[in-house]
Formats: structure tokens, C-alpha cells, sequence
């Protein structure tokens, strides 16, 4: 199985740190890869920031789906969809 989890900002600085937390919940034979967005804001601090992300975390769904069929956007506030989450 293939996991490919979008953080919803432009920096890379968590990439390694949440590639460890999901890891450590994979079973063996997870594949698992940890992307961040191409353009959007650089961290979110706002609904603002939020909204920011969503196109483009959007886009990489699409484009991930293709290729995976459990994609999970690192989003803990608004993911685009109209609901808050947790």
C-alpha cells in the first residue's frame, strides 16, 4: 500500500518529522511519502492561510489518486471541504 500525506505549507521543515510520526503507525510494506505544497502560504496561522492551501492541496489529490489510493492532507483546521476537522 502506498501513503502519500500533502502538509499544507510551502516549507519542507516538517516533511521529515511527520514522515517519522506516520511511520511509526504503517505496517510493514506501507509506502509512505511526505510532500508539501508548491505554492500556498509558508504556515498556517489563520482561516486565511487555510483557504491558501486548499487549491493546491486539491491538485495534488487529484494528481495522487491516479497513483495511490489513500492520500491524507496533514490538515487539522479546514481541508477544503467546508468542515472544520480536528
Amino acid at each position: 500500500m502506498r501513503i502519500k500525506v500533502i502538509m499544507p505549507i510551502t516549507s519542507d521543515v516538517f516533511d521529515e518529522e511527520i514522515r517519522r510520526e506516520f511511520r511509526s503507525y504503517a505496517g510493514p510494506g506501507v509506502e509512505l511519502d511526505v510532500q508539501h505544497l508548491d505554492y500556498g502560504p509558508a504556515s498556517i496561522e489563520s482561516e486565511y492561510d487555510e483557504a491558501l492551501a486548499v487549491p493546491d492541496i486539491l491538485n495534488k489529490v487529484q494528481n495522487y489518486k491516479r497513483q495511490s489510493p489513500c492520500t491524507h492532507p496533514g490538515v487539522y483546521g479546514n481541508d477544503g471541504d467546508g468542515e472544520k476537522s480536528s
